[in-house]
């Protein structure tokens, strides 16, 4: 599965590697440790996209396909929903622009995501040091501007996170 990881605030799609998925109306999937049907795309015989619905407790859920809609695959894929990322402080709040600085955000909820990442400035994608559950790092390029910088915690390209970020 790709994403391995999903945030619990909005629905996102996943893509679910296999084989011999069918291109069928009936074409499901299952959150097989609650019993919850999600909408299937299907791409090739061996991928499918999943509609993973926001709103669900953070944890590790098990994910299965149908062709049919009845029969699902024995094997469940794992993926995890992970609680939204809140943002407290940013430290430095100020930096030279002919440095490259690190900056440290504080904060909850922060984990290790392989995909974790800082948007700078809403065009610079600079991948994110997890330190731990209350503070992770970003390092900021040298070719953003001067004056005050946004940053927003992604993951795939999604913003997934809360707070003061600018």
């Amino acid at each position: 599965i790709s994403p391995g990881g999903v945030p619990s605030s909005t629905e996102r799609l996943v893509t679910v590697h296999g084989s011999l998925f069918k291109n069928r109306n009936e074409l499901s999937c299952i959150i097989t440790s609650n019993n919850i049907t999600m909408e299937a795309t299907f791409v090739t015989d061996s991928q499918v996209l999943c509609r993973v619905p926001k709103g669900l407790h953070p944890g590790v859920y098990g994910l299965s396909i149908s062709n049919n809609g009845q029969d699902f695959s024995e094997t469940t894929l794992d993926f995890s929903v992970i609680a939204p990322l809140l943002v407290k402080s940013i430290d430095p709040v100020m930096g030279s622009p002919d440095t490259v600085s690190i900056i440290s955000l504080e904060g909850n909820n922060f984990q290790y995501l392989e995909n974790l990442a800082c948007l700078v400035d809403e065009k610079y994608v600079v991948p994110s040091h997890f330190v731990n559950t209350t503070s992770l790092q970003c390092l900021l390029p040298l070719s953003v501007d001067t004056g005050t910088v946004s940053i927003a915690l992604i993951l795939d390209g999604v913003p997934i996170s809360t707070g003061p970020l600018s």
